[in-house]
């Protein structure tokens, strides 16, 4: 491995999060040739090297996207430290400030996928919510609402809709009923966590690694449930 390559700059970095703006294969090529400068002379722990990579898949994921985030009429930020994907035609929007990706975590380059798919589809994540890779969060009906502060691990699926009718005559059309998903604020959930639709999770609730709440599933504030299927083995005021 040499170590005489040309080095990364900030330039580098302005240049990739521009590229789903102006998209310009020649620059592209370039900056792959950045990319390949910065892998001959990889230095673990060059955070120099890290955000230019990071930057890199950031501004493909975003050329990728087809929807933005809307911000809420309180105000409202979105702090993507990985690579996040918006789509669809319908909303998707925060209030406060809300972090997606964590640097230091599995699943990092993964990226986030956000899509409220149809027009009257709804997405709302609330102040303070941190998400961690690898989330998918879509909506295709009535809406997906995640509130204050919730803590969300790697691997995070949630929908309000099964995509397709099960039964056999309706399984190449739309799903006949979907239903919104409701999570509370200072929820806690594990990694691999599957929230489908139907569901409301109660205010300060903990949901454990791998659980699959399967649609309709409620819980009372301050549970904690586990399992797939979910069940719920505590529920009872905070402590």
């Amino acid at each position: 491995m040499c170590h005489g390559g040309p080095q990364a700059s900030s330039q580098d970095v302005l240049a990739l999060n521009r590229l789903c703006d102006h998209w310009n294969p020649p620059q592209i090529g370039e900056r792959m040739e950045s990319l390949k400068a910065i892998a001959d002379n990889a230095k673990p722990g060059d955070r120099g090297q890290q955000t230019i990579v990071v930057a890199f898949f950031q501004a493909i994921f975003r050329t990728l996207s087809d929807a933005t985030v809307i911000r809420h009429p309180d105000g409202g930020s979105l702090r993507a430290v990985g690579p996040l994907r918006v789509c669809g035609r319908g909303q998707v929007m925060v209030r406060g400030v809300v972090t997606i990706g964590v640097f230091y975590s599995p699943f990092l380059l993964q990226g986030a996928y956000l899509e409220a798919r149809n027009p009257v589809s709804r997405i709302f994540i609330d102040d303070g919510v941190f998400i961690n890779n690898g989330a998918s969060i879509v909506s295709e009906g009535p809406g997906i609402s995640i509130g204050k502060r919730c803590l969300i691990g790697p691997h995070f699926s949630c929908a309000d809709s099964n995509f397709h009718g099960l039964s056999i005559d309706q399984r190449f059309g739309p799903d006949p009923d979907p239903r919104p998903v409701v999570v509370e604020d200072d929820v806690f959930i594990g990694e691999s966590v599957k929230i489908l639709k139907g569901v409301h999770v109660g205010r300060g609730s903990v949901i454990a690694a791998g659980a699959v709440l399967f649609p309709g599933f409620d819980c009372p504030p301050n549970s904690t449930v586990r399992g797939n299927p979910a069940v719920i083995v505590r529920s009872g005021p905070e402590t």
